[in-house]
């Protein structure tokens, strides 16, 4: 070996040391952690998230609360007014790439990944006469959604897969996912679409009871779902057993992402990561659907926006970061940087 060229041992020892001096930087401070309204499921994760760095770092985490999704603070994420959040993949990717959207937020950096737990789907009333998706033809639907409008895409592609589309349904608009969950609490709507394991569906199932559509999605409906929807999107059988979600039942699901960006201090960023995964246990039982936030699932292979640098340290000096996800992490940062 060179004299002059370090060895593995000495650049992990590096590694470590600048990982600790990172941490060691997050001195008693406050920080922010975007949050979707109460009731939805991202509000419960950045929830999670502000209490482990808060109760495993220097810093205290406070969530900030937006009352209109995603689209209401991740801009402020974007511009460095927030620190942290957390939110699903389809959504990051719609808001970073401007589809379906009016931004384009190029400074958004992923810090963790998550496996797939969020399972969504058409609800509608336990006694309602619709079985299948095509049998909403004529129903009223949450639909709109500009406030979310992975939402739209989510609904629209999967009534268009089964062989109907906005056109043939009565759609009654609403800005967020939580506000057509409410519309169909309220009896305003026939289905909405949302996710099985909010605290909202649990409330709105313990006054009227309530069941989500098996969507039966063939491998070509799946297709024509990635080209619709989003193409990280992915069907799943439900393995738990809920009194509105039978075991088995078919639904969608995609990663969730615990966000920075480009503003974000390394020392935070290092920090959170750090208080994650060592408490990823714990995050795991908090909530049914943080079930997926293991640390074998911390990094992706097929990240939709460029990772935080402060995240790749950490990951590296653990042993986890792969050449599939430096590979995606450098084309989305020359895309995200280039002028």
């Amino acid at each position: 070996m060179n004299a002059k060229t370090p060895s593995t041992r000495t650049l992990a020892s590096a590694a470590a040391i600048l990982g600790t001096v990172l941490i060691a930087g997050a001195h008693a401070q406050t920080i922010t952690v975007g949050a979707d309204q109460i009731g939805g499921l991202t509000n419960v994760t950045s929830s999670t998230v502000a209490k482990v760095v808060s109760q495993n770092t220097p810093m205290t985490a406070r969530t900030r609360v937006y009352g209109s999704g995603a689209e209401a603070w991740l801009p402020d994420l974007d511009a460095g007014r927030l620190d942290l959040g957390t939110h699903f993949s389809a959504t990051v990717w719609l808001a970073h790439n401007k589809i379906d959207s009016n931004l384009e937020l190029k400074n958004l950096r992923l810090i963790r990944s998550t496996a797939g737990t969020l399972l969504l789907g058409f609800v509608v009333k336990a006694d309602s006469d619709v079985q299948r998706v095509s049998q909403l033809k004529g129903k009223r639907v949450a639909g709109s959604y500009p406030g979310q409008p992975i939402m739209r895409r989510l609904a629209g592609g999967v009534m268009e897969a089964h062989g109907i589309g906005w056109n043939d349904v009565t759609m009654i608009p609403v800005v967020a996912a939580v506000e057509g969950a409410r519309a169909f609490q309220d009896g305003r709507v026939d289905s909405a679409w949302f996710a099985i394991a909010t605290p909202l569906t649990r409330e709105i199932h313990s006054k009227t009871p309530i069941r989500f559509l098996d969507l039966d999605m063939t491998p070509e409906r799946l297709k024509l779902a990635h080209e619709k929807i989003f193409p990280g999107v992915v069907a799943t059988r439900f393995q738990g057993d809920l009194p509105w979600a039978k075991r088995g039942t078919q639904l969608l699901t995609y990663e969730l992402y615990v966000l920075a960006s480009s503003h974000t201090k390394d020392d935070v960023v290092a920090a959170a990561v750090k208080a994650m995964w060592e408490s990823d246990q714990e995050m795991m039982k908090a909530h049914i659907s943080m079930g997926g936030f293991t640390n074998a699932a911390a990094v992706t292979d097929r990240p939709v926006i460029p990772y935080h640098p402060a995240a790749i340290a950490f990951y590296k000096e653990k042993g986890v970061w792969t050449a599939a996800a430096e590979a995606a992490h450098k084309a989305l940062l020359a895309k995200a940087t280039a002028k």
